[in-house]
């Protein structure tokens, strides 16, 4: 039974690090005013440099791009 059991816990460990989980990203500024955006990232701090670099993904020279993004 313990043979069963090690390799089993290791591949429990290694599928729920593998999966990306959601993170909801906060911008400020627009036409429409503040939003939210959902991200799906490995983890707190892939998601929190996923979120700061939001703005900068956007379209420049728009009137309705986000101006602050931050992690809620």
């Amino acid at each position: 039974m313990k043979q069963l059991f090690i390799p089993f816990v290791i591949l429990i460990a290694v599928l729920t690090s593998c999966t990306k989980k959601q993170y909801s990203c906060h911008c400020a500024g627009g036409i429409g005013g503040p939003f939210d955006v959902t991200l799906e990232a490995q983890n707190k701090k892939a998601a929190n440099s996923e979120c700061k670099t939001f703005v900068d993904r956007t379209p420049g020279g728009t009137a309705d791009g986000p101006t602050d993004c931050y992690l809620k």
